[in-house]
């Protein structure tokens, strides 16, 4: 079944989107358990090996292939994660990327950022690996790999009649409906949205 991205409003009625991705992400984390020295809440003067922050556990792009021409509007969306990430002192977590919409479906790239310059790092890796070479015209997300609960998907596409495969689906719908986000690409910038999950039935073809 064909993703609902019509509930994704147009560029020019999503004010602002960088800003509005990023309070949107933060608004949604989870509280997660950090590795660090911190002040212990109980014991006055001791200090405890882990604090606890609002942020995911892995980061996961899946990407419509040929999208590697947006590169500003990718920039924002790698800072809108990075805000969210290191603003709770998470500077070191995985990431994996995935394209779809091509003969080329199932790439993947799995790296691991640490320091805040790891923002390009992501932008440039990502670029690489969708490329600027349109894919289909019905693409179908068929892989998202294995996310689990505390994770953040964020599906990046240009292509309103997204079909969601239902091995995908099935992945998707076992985490909560606001951490797999919708990025719709436009010449202008990004709108995004929590979009239902409308999974099950390929209808795309490639």
């Amino acid at each position: 079944m064909s993703a609902n991205l019509g509930s994704i409003p147009p560029t020019g009625i999503a004010l602002k989107p960088l800003k509005q991705l990023r309070r949107h992400l933060k608004w949604v984390a989870p509280t997660l358990e950090i590795s660090g020295r911190a002040q212990h809440r109980r014991v006055e003067g001791q200090l405890t090996g882990s604090v606890e922050g609002n942020c995911f556990a892995k980061v996961f792009f899946i990407a419509e292939s040929g999208i590697g021409t947006f590169e500003k509007q990718i920039r924002d969306v790698c800072r809108a994660v990075a805000y969210v990430q290191y603003d709770s002192r998470r500077g070191d977590y995985p990431v994996e990327m995935r394209v779809f919409g091509t003969d080329g479906d199932g790439l993947v790239k799995k790296i691991r950022v640490g320091e805040p310059p790891a923002i390009d790092r992501i932008r440039r890796r990502l670029i690489e690996l969708v490329g600027d070479s349109p894919g289909t015209n019905n693409p179908v997300i068929k892989d998202v790999g294995r996310p689990e609960k505390g994770d953040l998907v964020l599906v990046l596409c240009r292509n309103r009649s997204v079909a969601v495969g239902e091995d995908a689906g099935k992945r998707l719908e076992r985490l909560k409906p606001k951490h797999v986000v919708w990025v719709v690409l436009e010449d202008e910038g990004f709108t995004t949205g929590s979009v239902p999950p409308a999974y099950g039935t390929e209808t795309g073809e490639e």
